[in-house]
């Protein structure tokens, strides 16, 4: 059960504060804010540290942690456990499941859904109206555009770029450095090593691994045959 959280509310109550509040390892101030739905089960309320800016009205569920710097935008939700670090960014208008991780500098997009247990890492950006399925891992400085789908148990390695429009299928691979043209479809289960360029509107079958470094023309269909015949 979320409970809802008033940006309004959280700036007037920041005075009230406590010198037990933690993140991490570090120690911070915190702000406590009024809230106002009915307790679930045995956590406790979210925690809103001192120098957070909540936008409007937004729902976090409880057990969650929003860090000093971090913005929670207008009509943002998160389920349970949720942490937000510091200089992170949940967008307007998404919906997050439970365990959502955003680490400090990420930025998940407005409009985007993204399931449970979802992790951004550091400065990570997933843009507007992206959705992520449970267990998707978006690793440091990694960019996914507009518009795409990542399923269940994707990862995208560190420095990946993934353009608009991309449809990446549960449990494939995308290694870093990885760039990805607009409209590319993975297969589930497909790996995908560092160093790959592929080109818009290609598409590569379930379970297929593309070699480090390779670079796949656009509009190709990748599969065990097509890699044969590369060499």
């Amino acid at each position: 059960m979320n409970t809802k959280i008033s940006g309004i509310a959280a700036s007037a109550r920041e005075s009230a504060r406590r010198s037990d509040g933690k993140f991490g390892a570090q120690q911070h101030d915190r702000a406590d804010v009024d809230l106002s739905a009915a307790d679930t089960a045995d956590l406790p309320e979210p925690v809103i540290e001192k120098g957070a800016t909540m936008m409007g009205t937004s729902e976090l569920g409880r057990g969650s942690t929003v860090a000093k710097f971090a913005t929670v935008m207008d009509g943002a939700r998160t389920g349970e456990r949720a942490t937000i670090e510091g200089s992170a960014v949940l967008g307007r208008g998404t919906t997050a499941g439970d365990r959502l991780t955003l680490r400090e500098g990420s930025t998940l997009g407005g409009g985007c859904t993204a399931g449970d247990r979802v992790i951004l890492g550091r400065n990570a950006t997933v843009a507007r109206r992206t959705a992520l399925g449970d267990d998707a891992t978006i690793l440091d400085r990694a960019y996914v555009g507009e518009n795409c789908r990542l399923g269940d148990s994707v990862s995208v390695g560190d420095r990946a770029r993934i353009e608009e429009r991309a449809d990446i299928a549960d449990g494939a691979t995308i290694g870093a450095d990885v760039v990805m043209e607009k409209g590319v479809k993975v297969g589930k289960g497909a790996l995908i090593h560092p160093g790959v360029t592929i080109g818009q509107e290609s598409t590569v079958a379930p379970r297929t691994e593309i070699p480090k470094g390779m670079t796949v023309p656009a509009g190709t269909h990748v599969d065990a045959e097509w890699l044969r015949e590369r060499g």
